[in-house]
Protein backbone atom coordinates (compact mmCIF):
# COMPACT_ATOMS: atom_id res chain seq x y z
CA UNK A 1 0.00 0.00 0.00
CA UNK A 2 1.34 3.47 -1.12
CA UNK A 3 0.74 6.90 0.29
CA UNK A 4 -2.80 8.13 -0.10
CA UNK A 5 -3.86 11.37 -1.56
CA UNK A 6 -3.24 10.00 -5.19
CA UNK A 7 0.53 10.27 -5.59
CA UNK A 8 0.09 8.06 -8.60
CA UNK A 9 2.67 5.88 -7.24
CA UNK A 10 5.47 8.40 -6.93
CA UNK A 11 8.05 7.54 -4.13
CA UNK A 12 7.99 10.65 -2.71
CA UNK A 13 4.39 11.61 -2.98
CA UNK A 14 5.20 15.18 -4.35
CA UNK A 15 5.15 14.25 -8.46
CA UNK A 16 4.22 16.86 -10.83
CA UNK A 17 0.16 16.39 -10.21
CA UNK A 18 0.61 16.06 -6.25
CA UNK A 19 -1.65 18.48 -4.00
CA UNK A 20 -0.61 18.85 -0.51
CA UNK A 21 -3.94 18.73 1.19
CA UNK A 22 -4.21 21.62 3.73
CA UNK A 23 -4.16 19.43 7.06
CA UNK A 24 -4.47 22.94 9.12
CA UNK A 25 -0.73 23.30 10.24
CA UNK A 26 1.52 26.19 9.30
CA UNK A 27 3.36 27.16 5.99
CA UNK A 28 7.10 26.98 7.64
CA UNK A 29 7.35 23.44 6.09
CA UNK A 30 6.98 21.53 9.24
CA UNK A 31 3.99 19.59 8.50
CA UNK A 32 0.88 19.57 10.68
CA UNK A 33 0.47 18.01 14.08
CA UNK A 34 -0.76 14.85 12.29
CA UNK A 35 2.24 14.68 9.70
CA UNK A 36 5.25 13.90 11.57
CA UNK A 37 7.66 14.07 8.65
CA UNK A 38 6.21 17.17 7.13
CA UNK A 39 5.50 15.54 3.78
CA UNK A 40 1.79 16.77 3.42
CA UNK A 41 0.40 13.25 4.54
CA UNK A 42 -1.29 12.47 7.60
CA UNK A 43 0.00 9.67 9.66
CA UNK A 44 -3.38 7.88 9.64
CA UNK A 45 -2.39 7.68 5.93
CA UNK A 46 1.14 8.04 5.34
CA UNK A 47 3.32 4.78 4.38
CA UNK A 48 6.52 5.83 4.75
CA UNK A 49 8.31 3.72 7.41
CA UNK A 50 6.63 0.82 5.55
CA UNK A 51 8.79 -2.05 4.34
CA UNK A 52 9.90 -0.80 0.81
CA UNK A 53 8.35 2.92 1.09
CA UNK A 54 10.12 5.89 1.54
CA UNK A 55 11.89 6.40 5.11
CA UNK A 56 12.64 1.95 4.94
CA UNK A 57 16.40 1.84 4.74
CA UNK A 58 16.41 -1.69 5.66
CA UNK A 59 16.76 -3.15 1.45
CA UNK A 60 19.36 -0.46 0.70
CA UNK A 61 23.17 0.03 1.03
CA UNK A 62 24.83 2.62 3.32
CA UNK A 63 27.15 4.51 1.67
CA UNK A 64 30.38 3.10 3.00
CA UNK A 65 31.61 0.44 5.12
CA UNK A 66 34.70 0.30 6.78
CA UNK A 67 36.64 -3.49 7.56
CA UNK A 68 38.99 -3.59 10.68
CA UNK A 69 42.30 -4.38 10.20
CA UNK A 70 42.65 -7.84 11.33
CA UNK A 71 39.02 -8.67 11.13
CA UNK A 72 37.31 -11.27 9.12
CA UNK A 73 35.26 -9.38 6.63
CA UNK A 74 32.35 -10.19 4.12
CA UNK A 75 31.75 -6.31 3.54
CA UNK A 76 28.09 -6.03 1.16
CA UNK A 77 27.32 -8.51 3.25
CA UNK A 78 28.22 -6.61 6.42
CA UNK A 79 26.50 -3.43 4.65
CA UNK A 80 23.48 -4.62 4.22
CA UNK A 81 23.34 -6.01 8.38
CA UNK A 82 24.69 -2.14 9.13
CA UNK A 83 21.40 -0.93 7.97
CA UNK A 84 19.61 -3.69 9.99
CA UNK A 85 17.66 -4.44 6.83
CA UNK A 86 17.82 -8.43 5.88
CA UNK A 87 20.27 -9.61 3.79
CA UNK A 88 18.99 -9.95 -0.08
CA UNK A 89 17.37 -12.42 -1.46
CA UNK A 90 20.12 -12.54 -4.19
CA UNK A 91 23.44 -10.51 -4.89
CA UNK A 92 23.01 -10.52 -8.76
CA UNK A 93 26.29 -9.00 -9.37
CA UNK A 94 29.10 -6.95 -8.00
CA UNK A 95 31.38 -5.07 -10.50
CA UNK A 96 34.11 -2.26 -9.87
CA UNK A 97 35.52 0.37 -11.98
CA UNK A 98 39.14 0.85 -12.28
CA UNK A 99 40.21 -2.01 -10.01
CA UNK A 100 40.07 -5.39 -8.99
CA UNK A 101 40.75 -5.32 -5.74
CA UNK A 102 38.79 -8.15 -3.77
CA UNK A 103 36.38 -8.44 -6.67
CA UNK A 104 36.61 -12.11 -6.30
CA UNK A 105 35.81 -12.40 -3.31
CA UNK A 106 33.03 -9.86 -3.27
CA UNK A 107 31.32 -11.53 -6.09
CA UNK A 108 31.43 -14.96 -4.47
CA UNK A 109 30.16 -13.37 -1.24
CA UNK A 110 33.71 -15.08 0.72
CA UNK A 111 34.73 -13.74 3.81
CA UNK A 112 38.60 -12.50 4.29
CA UNK A 113 40.63 -11.67 6.76
CA UNK A 114 41.80 -7.45 6.36
CA UNK A 115 45.39 -7.27 5.91
CA UNK A 116 47.67 -4.38 5.55
CA UNK A 117 47.39 -4.92 1.97
CA UNK A 118 43.87 -4.46 2.28
CA UNK A 119 44.56 -0.37 3.89
CA UNK A 120 47.69 0.11 1.80
CA UNK A 121 46.59 -1.09 -2.03
CA UNK A 122 45.94 1.93 -4.62
CA UNK A 123 42.07 1.44 -4.97
CA UNK A 124 39.96 2.56 -7.47
CA UNK A 125 39.12 5.95 -4.99
CA UNK A 126 41.79 6.45 -2.84
CA UNK A 127 44.46 4.34 -0.90
CA UNK A 128 42.45 1.77 0.50
CA UNK A 129 39.35 2.38 -0.44
CA UNK A 130 37.29 1.03 -3.51
CA UNK A 131 33.90 1.73 -4.70
CA UNK A 132 32.04 -1.35 -6.43
CA UNK A 133 28.74 -0.89 -7.98
CA UNK A 134 26.27 -3.86 -5.95
CA UNK A 135 23.03 -5.23 -7.92
CA UNK A 136 20.09 -7.32 -6.10
CA UNK A 137 17.10 -8.46 -5.62
CA UNK A 138 15.46 -8.29 -2.46
CA UNK A 139 13.26 -10.82 -0.24
CA UNK A 140 10.18 -9.17 -1.29
CA UNK A 141 10.42 -7.87 -4.98
CA UNK A 142 11.31 -9.57 -8.09
CA UNK A 143 12.82 -5.99 -9.43
CA UNK A 144 16.35 -5.86 -8.91
CA UNK A 145 17.93 -2.58 -7.20
CA UNK A 146 21.63 -1.01 -8.01
CA UNK A 147 23.66 1.20 -5.67
CA UNK A 148 27.31 1.61 -5.20
CA UNK A 149 28.95 0.53 -1.95
CA UNK A 150 32.57 2.55 -0.60
CA UNK A 151 34.96 0.34 1.05
CA UNK A 152 36.95 1.94 3.09
CA UNK A 153 39.65 -0.86 4.28
CA UNK A 154 41.06 0.39 7.99
CA UNK A 155 39.10 3.18 8.42
CA UNK A 156 37.60 2.78 11.69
Amino acid sequence: MHDSNDDNGSDSGRGAHFVAPDGGGSDDGSGSEGDSDGDGIPDNDDCDNHHGEDNDTSDELPYDVRPALGSTAEPIRDAFAENGGAQPAEIVSVTMDGGSWRLTELQAGTPFLVSEDDCNHVGNRDIGRDRVLVTWRDTTAAATQVDHLDIRYCKN
